[in-house]
């Protein structure tokens, strides 16, 4: 029986690439460069801060998407600052982190029908969790889920930068479940790439559907249990599965 349907934030409830993402993050680049600046701190040219921050953020990047333990953006940020000899507050590294963060939650939008899918699982009864991998902190995207009306749906939200590992590290699925008191087989899952929100879910025994997204990289290796590309389309698989079950 399905009691617990979990979802990826960014491209499938969300849409967070409406720009392309390297533009995106050198905005956010360009903004702590200006806010360390206004704080009167010596820092090199703004191509230069570019630079070092990019190979800075791609080597912690490669890293991470090895490891599956996160990076995140606060401790690369102050990272940064420590190399260019800047002396931080916790209260200024918060807003280094809001800086970086504000071009690309400017642009974020909601899918059409997300809050429709929501009410009507919420009206089933099923419990509704989310868990994103993200650097960023998890207060920040809850302002985000606030800000399109759809936080209140959700009995757990889970952020890979608040827990320190990323998907498809199974403890950050099992951190959810336990926290929805639902077993795996018990749960859906819901998202838009394939290792991250289809394989990762399965290897603990839940269900994979998998949101189409064209340009994400396959893996041959790993089936969805379900596809869909929008999703309403959702609600009549779940019917199914749940017909199944009571069969």
């Amino acid at each position: 029986m399905i009691k617990a349907v979990l979802f990826d934030m960014g491209s499938t409830l969300l849409e967070f690439e409406n720009h392309p993402w390297e533009e995106l993050l050198r905005q956010g680049v360009d903004a702590v460069h200006d806010e360390l600046g206004a704080r009167g701190a010596v820092l090199p040219a703004r191509q230069e801060f570019q630079r070092q921050f990019q190979e800075t953020y791609a080597a912690s990047w490669k890293q991470s998407e090895e490891s599956f333990l996160e990076m995140e953006i606060r401790v690369l940020l102050t990272g940064m600052a420590r190399l260019l000899g800047v002396s931080l507050l916790e209260e200024d590294v918060g807003y280094l982190v809001r800086a970086h963060y504000k071009p690309i939650s400017a642009q974020v939008t909601i899918y059409a029908d997300t809050v429709d899918t929501l009410t009507h699982l919420q009206a089933r009864g099923l419990k509704l969790g989310l868990i994103s991998n993200t650097v960023w902190p998890g207060y920040l995207h809850h302002e985000d889920l606030q800000r399109f009306g759809i936080f209140h749906f959700f009995d757990h939200l889970l952020f890979s930068s608040d827990i320190g590992v990323r998907k498809p590290h199974p403890r950050i699925f099992q951190t959810a479940l336990t926290a929805l008191g639902v077993a795996p087989t018990e749960a859906v899952f819901v998202g838009d790439r394939f290792r991250e929100d289809v394989g990762g879910p399965q290897d603990l025994g839940m269900l994979g559907v998998w949101k189409e997204r064209p340009e994400r990289e396959r893996d041959p290796h790993i089936v969805p249990d379900g596809q869909i590309l929008q999703l309403l389309e959702l609600l009549p698989l779940l019917d199914r599965w749940m017909e199944r079950n009571v069969a």
